[in-house]
């Protein structure tokens, strides 16, 4: 076979041992992740948390609302118990109905809402919820594979979370408030009001794209770079 009837192939070799190498790099780090401690921790915590909450709040004997008009409901409704936990929501559901029962809740707009359509509202929060993280997460990633080290990268995510919130904090900085990540993680409020404010959902939606995009294609990038030619 002459030289320019085998050069068509070259470049499909190549795209085929990047995949390779890079799936075969992806399963190596989640047995990383199967295999450590404290991946086993977190998942621990995420269940006894909802559940501690639960008992605490049973031994209650008032529940002033507060700021919070779903904190009022914790003992009337079920339901009400995964929208105060969204990080444990399934865990948080499942003990706050079998604790206080699967009845209808209130919304911020004060419309009541009925069991089935308010479990369908968490479900939807909580997606809403999981937008930033998985931003902060994208950062992670990235972190992770410019210094091969995931307690470095796990330390440096929540670094950066709390330096976000710092500059949130200081004053005569408003302006730029709406678009910092840590801003975003109160936009699932528009989803539990009558008719749904969508306008704050679709800003958070954009503005964690302006994070998680860069730093995924950039941890990307270094990621195939090292795998493949050893960079």
């Amino acid at each position: 076979m002459s030289a320019a009837g085998a050069t068509p192939t070259a470049p499909l070799v190549v795209g085929a041992f990047k995949r390779a190498a890079t799936a075969t790099a992806y399963r190596w780090e989640l047995r990383k992740l199967v295999s450590q401690k404290r991946t086993y921790l977190g998942f621990g915590l995420a269940i006894v948390l909802p559940l501690i909450f639960v008992v605490v709040q049973s031994l209650r004997h008032n529940h002033d609302r507060g700021e919070n008009i779903f904190a009022s409901q914790i003992t009337h409704s079920g339901l009400a118990t995964p929208v105060l936990m969204l990080l444990s929501a399934a865990v948080a559901t499942v003990a706050g109905v079998a604790a206080w029962g699967f009845n209808s809740v209130t919304t911020y707009s004060g419309t009541v809402v009925s069991p089935s359509e308010g479990l369908l509202l968490i479900f939807a929060a909580n997606i809403c919820y999981l937008i930033p993280l998985f931003a902060v997460a994208s950062i992670g990633v990235l972190l992770s594979t410019v210094t091969r080290n995931s307690a470095a990268a796990v330390v440096g995510a929540v670094g950066v979370t709390i330096l976000l919130f710092i500059i949130g904090q200081i004053p005569g900085l408003e302006g730029i408030r709406p678009y910092l990540l840590t801003e975003q993680y109160e936009a699932w409020h528009g989803l539990l009001r009558t008719p749904t404010d969508w306008a704050p959902i679709w800003h958070s939606l954009w503005v964690c794209a302006l994070y998680a995009g860069p730093a995924l294609l950039a941890g990307y990038l270094v990621f195939l770079r090292r795998d493949v030619a050893g960079g």
